[in-house]
C-alpha cells in the first residue's frame, strides 16, 4: 500500500492512503476517492446538474429533465470506457468529481494517434472547496488518461479553475474555439 502525505490546505496537513482497490482514503474524513462505476451513475447525474446550475445559472424543468435522460443514458453506455469520472465521496456522496471524455479524431500533429481527451465537470461542492480535492481528482485523471495513451487533453476554464489549471500544466490556445448551434 503506497502512503503519502499530502497538503490539502495552508494550514493543515492530512494521511491519505491508496488501498488496493485504487482509492484514496483520508482518516479523519472517512472520504473515498475513486474512480466512479455504473453503481455511481445517480450520483453522476446529480453532481453535473448541479455544476451546470452553478456555472450557467438555473435550468428549465424541461432542460433539466432532456439533460437527465441523455446523462443516463450516456453514462450507462460510456462508463469506464471511453468516459472516465474520478469522484470524492463521503457517507456515500458525491463531494466532488472530474469527468474525462476521450474520443478518437482524424491524427493530427498534436494527438498523432488520433486520440484525444476533454476534461469536464471539474467541481467541488462549496463546502469541499479550499482543500485539494479538484486537483488529486484531476491528477487521477491524468493518469488514467496517459494510461489509455491519450496525448492530449483540452477543457474549457472557468476563471475560478484556471488557476489550477495552469497550475498543473494547461496552457491556452491560439486556436479560435467556434461553435454552430444546428
Amino acid at each position: 500500500m503506497f502512503r503519502t502525505t499530502i497538503r490539502l490546505t495552508p494550514s493543515w496537513q492530512r494521511k491519505l492512503s491508496w488501498t488496493t482497490e485504487n482509492r484514496l482514503q483520508t482518516g479523519e474524513t472517512g472520504m473515498v476517492m475513486r474512480k466512479a462505476d455504473s453503481e455511481d451513475i445517480d450520483m453522476l447525474i446529480q453532481i453535473r446538474i448541479d455544476f451546470l446550475v452553478e456555472d450557467k445559472g438555473s435550468l428549465t424543468e424541461e432542460e433539466e429533465h432532456t439533460i437527465r435522460s441523455q446523462l443516463a443514458e450516456y453514462y450507462l453506455s460510456h462508463i469506464n470506457r471511453d468516459f472516465i469520472a474520478m469522484i470524492a465521496v463521503i457517507d456515500d456522496s458525491v463531494v466532488s468529481s472530474v469527468f474525462l471524455a476521450v474520443m478518437e479524431r482524424p491524427a493530427n500533429t498534436v494527438f498523432l494517434n488520433g486520440k484525444t481527451g476533454t476534461i469536464h465537470n471539474v467541481y467541488t461542492y462549496p463546502a469541499f472547496r479550499k482543500m485539494g480535492l479538484a486537483s488529486m481528482l484531476l491528477d487521477a485523471v491524468l493518469k488514467e488518461a496517459r494510461q489509455m495513451g491519450v496525448p492530449s487533453i483540452e477543457l474549457i476554464a472557468t476563471k475560478v479553475g484556471e488557476p489550477l489549471y495552469d497550475k498543473i500544466g494547461f496552457r491556452k490556445i491560439d486556436n479560435a474555439y467556434m461553435r454552430l448551434c444546428l
